[in-house]
């Protein structure tokens, strides 16, 4: 004979009162095809990761028999068309005793706990009292206020005008050329407070 284990889901529409006559009714299917029952574990009620059925909840049982390989496959048929089962799932594994199958069946229902390797998965990756590096810190660009441009502005018209450029012959522009001359400091002088500004908005502040 195999040894196998069997895991089974009943809909959650049943009470815990009603469950009892349906577990014993799977027992007795493993007893009369010549099963040996070694373990009987109850689950409990759990929500189904899917809907089955239009069930969102199940009864969750588990049984460990011996039984020879075609009566494990007259109760697998069996288990598949009954409608109290939502789902069962029926594999062949390593013979235990009841004392081993009901330590493994207690270790599956206790929460998980960490381990030495999920802990020190876990753990800081920097060592107690290690020094590192401080992250360097990236330079801020701060924009001029308004009252600040303005300054700017105000002192960069105040600013003396250069010398106008002497003419061909050693002297200085008359009238007409006087008018160029003040455009051409206009000019000068936007281009000034640009420059100064751009300096200003470029400045980098740590």
């Amino acid at each position: 004979m195999n040894y196998y284990e069997l895991m089974y889901i009943i809909p959650a529409k049943y009470t815990e009162d009603e469950l009892k006559p349906l577990q014993k009714k799977f027992n007795d299917l493993i007893a009369a095809k010549g099963g040996e029952m070694v373990f009987e574990g109850f689950v409990g009620r759990r929500k189904l990761a899917y809907p089955i059925k239009k069930m969102h909840h199940g009864f969750y049982l588990v049984n460990e028999f011996q039984m020879t390989p075609q009566s494990a496959a007259e109760v697998n048929q069996e288990l598949k068309h009954s409608p109290d089962i939502l789902r069962h799932l029926l594999n062949k594994r390593d013979a235990r005793t009841p004392a081993e199958a009901e330590a493994a069946f207690k270790k599956l229902l206790a929460p998980a706990t960490p381990t030495a390797e999920t802990e020190e998965r876990e753990a800081p990756r920097f060592a107690a009292g290690a020094v590192t590096a401080a992250p360097k810190a990236r330079p801020i660009a701060i924009k001029p206020s308004a009252k600040e441009i303005d300054a700017i502005v105000a002192k960069t018209i105040d600013e003396p005008p250069s010398p106008p450029a002497p003419s061909n012959d050693g002297a200085t522009s008359g009238r007409s050329g006087g008018s160029a001359d003040e455009d051409s400091k206009t000019e000068q002088s936007l281009i000034d407070i640009d420059k100064k500004l751009d300096e200003l908005l470029n400045k980098d502040v740590l």
